[in-house]
């Protein structure tokens, strides 16, 4: 048995006990859920976030190592410096979410440019390495070729 599946098992125990334990009330939360679909207010407002949150997701993406997390983070930041109710962020404000989300979405796409460019590996007509490899395709094709 690994120790990974050991540790997991004696804390998941250890939390469903104490969570047993605790005699308090629970309280569940049972809104009605009206619609999933965006209002056109909400689509109205959120048109501005996500473009902005889409251009700071492609510009931070491209950065080695940046990814998504640095780009929704980015966004949330300009949105909430841009808005004009800023302290409606934290409370559901539409443009908190949008502009994150879609920068999130963008920043994901463009992190395959870094490491679709970077780890190619190649090698440059003229080094030692060029010409050390350079009888080996010729000795494949004789030997295809028969």
């Amino acid at each position: 048995m690994s120790i990974v599946a050991l540790f997991m098992g004696v804390f998941g125990i250890a939390e469903i006990i104490a969570n047993l334990e605790h005699r308090g009330s629970r309280e569940v939360f049972t809104h009605a859920v009206k619609s999933l679909m965006p209002s056109r207010e909400e689509m109205r407002r959120s048109i501005g976030p996500i473009v902005r949150g889409a251009g700071i997701g492609s510009a931070l993406g491209m950065l080695p190592g940046g990814g998504s997390i640095l780009s929704a983070f980015s966004s949330y930041m300009v949105e909430k410096k841009l808005s004009r109710r800023p302290q409606a962020f934290g409370k559901g404000a539409i443009e908190g979410v949008a502009g994150p989300e879609s920068a999130s979405n963008a920043g994901a796409q463009a992190s395959f440019i870094p490491m679709l460019t970077h780890a190619r590996r190649s090698v440059r007509r003229g080094t030692a390495g060029a010409r050390r490899h350079a009888g080996s395709g010729d000795a494949v094709r004789r030997t295809m070729t028969g």
